[in-house]
């Protein structure tokens, strides 16, 4: 039974198992939980485990785009001077973007309407796609590196970005 970190309000280390009682009322013994609980683990943190790090003063920019031309299944990566550009396929004739900028830019392109956001792109993606136009909504992360002190306690084993995230 699957249930999200946020659910949990209590954890409690038992002789053999592990006790975690949800929101909802229902209680779950196990011998082993797996945090698989984001960058911000709840379960880490309830475990007393530390986190180390540092932010890069850098903001992906995240959206989708839908495109003219067949991406052929390919993902594509430029090397700019505020950081990298991922074109990353998805179905259809459609791509992820994730575009890497220094803090202060990322904000000021944020902060654009959708045209504006859509030729600043532009200029840094070119033509190779043919014209595209931006689907759904777009996002922003701050850039930073955490990595948890431990990755395993009693009954307990962080994965992913429980353990560690880092600069994509």
């Amino acid at each position: 039974d699957y249930k999200f970190a946020s659910e949990v309000i209590k954890y409690k280390k038992e002789k053999g198992y592990i006790s975690v009682a949800l929101k909802n009322g229902k209680k779950l013994n196990t011998r082993l939980v797996v945090g698989a609980d984001g960058k911000n683990s709840e379960l880490a943190r309830r475990a007393g485990i530390k986190k180390s790090g540092w932010k890069y003063n850098q903001t992906a920019l995240v959206c989708a785009i839908e495109h003219e031309l067949e991406h052929n299944g390919l993902a594509w990566q430029y090397f700019l001077p505020n950081g990298p550009l991922a074109i990353l396929p998805m179905k259809g004739k459609r791509s992820s973007i994730v575009w890497t900028e220094q803090n202060i830019y990322a904000k000021a392109v944020n902060a654009c309407d959708k045209t504006k956001y859509s030729k600043i792109l532009e200029a840094r993606l070119g033509n190779f796609l043919g014209k595209f136009k931006i689907i759904g909504d777009r996002h922003s992360y701050p850039l930073e590196l955490k990595i948890a002190d431990r990755f395993v306690d009693d009954r307990l084993a962080l994965v992913g970005d429980a353990a560690h995230s880092i600069h994509p």
